[in-house]
């Protein structure tokens, strides 16, 4: 913005120079002497009535020329100027507001941690489940959140999503997962209320939702009511009942050999007699 303010000096400073350098040249003999008038008198508006008056008294385009110049620099440029300072006290404001909050809400949490840790004699440096089940029901725990934004609440449900994954000692036994203090406190900052979403979010939440998969897909298989023998027992049975329920054919005799149609269909489909075929079905309905 000075830059853009001094650009803008220079230009109309040539320009008086050269249009009234001679008719006011205490004003604008050279260059810098009037950068200097401009600066003194157009931005600063010290005098502003009295300059104009001079500038007409030559000619009146001189004067719009000035008042051009005061709308450049005085209105737009030093506005713009006022506007930027501004926005940067109030961005560093808002940091510096930030970090207090974060290191007061560290503090309050890092103290509730050790005293739960003490009162368990569990103190291992690192945040268990158990731990963070007991550090929510403290009132400073409860207000040290609320200060960053962070619903506890929120914290209550997901808790099982905070630990969801499971870590391995030295042997390979599954053990509940662990948090550092550190990575603790950055976790609960990226839940506050007033983050945006991230490419990084929907990453953790694909990869989220593809663990849960997998592990719904490997419970289902070791299911028996699902995918257990006495599944494929049934499934097996149900196949030869439907191969064995095919219909027969076996025949009966036609009306035309002497006329007794109707008494072989009396004798029944076993007759030795039988000569027309007929599907017998090998179920009954």
């Amino acid at each position: 913005t000075l830059c853009l303010l001094c650009i803008i000096l220079y230009v109309f400073g040539i320009a008086f120079t050269q249009m009234v350098g001679t008719a006011i040249p205490d004003k604008f003999g050279d260059v810098p002497t009037s950068m200097h008038s401009l600066l003194l008198h157009g931005t600063f508006l010290d005098g502003l009535g009295g300059m104009v008056q001079q500038l007409g008294d030559q000619h009146s385009l001189y004067a719009l020329l000035f008042y051009l110049f005061v709308l450049l620099a005085a209105l737009t440029v030093m506005n713009m100027l006022i506007g930027v300072l501004c926005e940067v006290v109030s961005a560093v404001a808002a940091t510096e507001k930030e970090a207090i909050h974060v290191a007061f809400m560290k503090d309050q949490l890092e103290h509730i941690w050790q005293r739960v840790a003490e009162a368990d004699d569990e103190n291992t440096g690192f945040v268990t489940k158990e731990e963070f089940k007991k550090m929510l029901q403290s009132v400073e725990a409860y207000k040290a959140l609320k200060e960053v934004d962070v619903d506890p609440i929120i914290l209550v449900d997901d808790i099982d999503f905070i630990f969801a994954e499971n870590d391995e000692d030295e042997d390979g036994n599954v053990v509940d997962k662990t948090l550092s203090f550190g990575d603790f406190v950055s976790l609960l900052l990226t839940m506050r209320g007033t983050n945006n979403a991230t490419f990084k979010d929907i990453v953790d939440l694909r990869k989220y939702l593809d663990a849960s998969l997998k592990k719904m897909r490997d419970e289902l298989r070791h299911n028996p009511y699902f995918m257990g023998t006495s599944s494929l027992s049934t499934m097996k049975s149900a196949t030869s009942s439907s191969l064995q329920s095919r219909p027969r054919c076996v025949r009966l005799p036609a009306a035309s050999e002497s006329g007794e149609g109707s008494a072989a269909l009396n004798r029944g489909p076993h007759d030795s007699q039988s000569s027309t075929p007929v599907f017998e079905p090998m179920f009954a309905l």
